[in-house]
């Protein structure tokens, strides 16, 4: 590299130029070796503005290069370590590579990892938001969402967003923000806001990170989960698709086996549904034990596919490990409880499916609606169980049907039975 001209500035700043021409011709390798050359001229002549900024587009060549996260991780890392003795200089490319480390933590559910980072990279950016450049305003306001503060979250990003220019690492930055920006819009229930950020991060996107990059199993996730809350089930499970076809993170892959399922299941294709569900069971018993209340979901969505394929007993014991993890004041214990009762009267098993709806009963007694069809279906499986005797049943509404002595209980109930198409983290990395 210019191995016959003096080792100056001068050379330094060509070799960053030259440095620009190769990652835009994808050439991130051969970019970083003059990346270096220069880094290295810099620090010698102790220019540490100009080092700091051949340290960042080192940091831009080395993502660009897409070799994944187990060579990017450590190299990101080893630059951090040259920037910390040059201060203020390198706050932004500091933050920047903090926010990007967390990012990958956090995708590959090391959230502990990814909460320093963040921090981090707060630390390094300072309190003087007027001051700091487009990157270091969408890096901040990254951070700050990670936070909770989303409202000057997004005016950080929507600034940083848009006084971007065109290079290589302003259009890495200005994807990241884009999908901040949707993360921002959905919490907020706005998902064709949402979707519109996306699809132009993706249009973005193309060509300029490599396709190796985590940014694509991370957006197409994002994306599946707002196509879903927009009922948009085909392009939801083709999105869940590359996900799966793209990342072995178990983070990323056990979301989209979730969505997969669920949007099956709302293709009235429940028989191949089935296997995402059980995929997405195998996968969070072990990797994810310890969050009990999204095992406990996986359970019923896998209970719930059983049941239009006739498959009662299978229900049944899917709702019953179901609520082997919950306690009374779960979110979907109703859920559960009520789809196991009705599941076991459906498989015919009346006497312990009239023990399963007494155990409710205590639980509903607050609940005329649900407490009146609790009783009903007690009383449907006595009818069942002793055909000669006639069961008592309230009847506070005389407009209600009379249950039928030889009829399965067949509770109605959809409203607690039915889980929520919204995902078990609020982030979707």
């Amino acid at each position: 590299l210019f191995r016959k001209v003096p080792k100056d500035s001068v050379w330094a700043r060509r070799a960053l130029s030259v440095g620009d021409a190769m990652v835009d011709a994808r050439q991130a390798d051969t970019a970083t070796a003059f990346y270096r050359y220069a880094s290295d001229i810099f620090a010698s002549e102790k220019s540490t503005p100009e080092q700091a900024d051949a340290l960042s587009r080192i940091a831009t060549a080395a993502i660009a290069a897409g070799k994944g996260n187990d060579d990017l991780l450590p190299q990101l890392e080893e630059i951090l370590k040259e920037a910390a003795p040059l201060g203020d200089e390198a706050a932004t490319l500091i933050s920047s590579i903090n926010v990007y480390l967390g990012n990958i933590h956090r995708a590959t559910g090391n959230q502990a990892a990814a909460d320093h980072c963040y921090a981090e990279a707060l630390k390094s950016t300072g309190e003087d938001e007027g001051t700091l450049s487009p990157a270091a305003r969408v890096c901040r306001g990254a951070a700050l969402l990670v936070k909770g503060e989303r409202d000057r979250a997004e005016e950080l990003l929507s600034s940083g967003e848009s006084a971007l220019g065109n290079s290589a690492s302003d259009t890495l930055c200005r994807v990241f923000a884009l999908r901040e920006l949707a993360a921002i819009a959905e919490e907020r229930g706005n998902h064709l806001q949402a979707l519109g950020l996306l699809n132009r991060a993706e249009g973005l996107a193309e060509g300029a990170v490599p396709r190796t990059d985590f940014f694509w199993p991370c957006l197409y996730g994002q994306r599946a989960w707002v196509q879903l809350l927009l009922e948009q089930y085909s392009p939801a499970l083709t999105d869940f698709n590359r996900v799966l076809e793209g990342s072995r993170e178990p983070a990323l892959r056990v979301q989209a086996l979730e969505g997969a399922g669920r949007c099956l299941m709302n293709m009235q294709r429940a028989a191949e549904a089935t296997p995402f569900f059980n995929d997405c069971l195998n996968l969070r018993t072990k990797q994810f034990a310890d969050d009990k209340e999204s095992l406990a979901r996986a359970w019923i969505l896998a209970a719930q596919s059983y049941e239009p394929q006739k498959k009662p007993q299978q229900a049944a014991s899917a709702y019953a490990q179901a609520l082997s993890l919950m306690t009374v004041d779960s979110g979907n214990y109703r859920a559960a409880a009520f789809g196991r009762a009705k599941a076991l009267a459906d498989a015919g098993l009346w006497q312990q499916s009239m023990e399963a709806w007494q155990n409710l009963a205590p639980v509903v007694a607050k609940d005329d609606e649900d407490s009146l069809e609790v009783q009903e279906a007690i009383a449907a499986c006595m009818q069942q169980l002793n055909p000669n005797v006639t069961a008592p049943v309230p009847a506070p509404d005389a407009a209600a049907p009379a249950v039928q002595p030889t009829q399965a209980a067949q509770p109605t109930r959809t409203k607690a039975r039915r889980t929520s198409n919204k995902r078990a983290t609020r982030r979707r990395r």
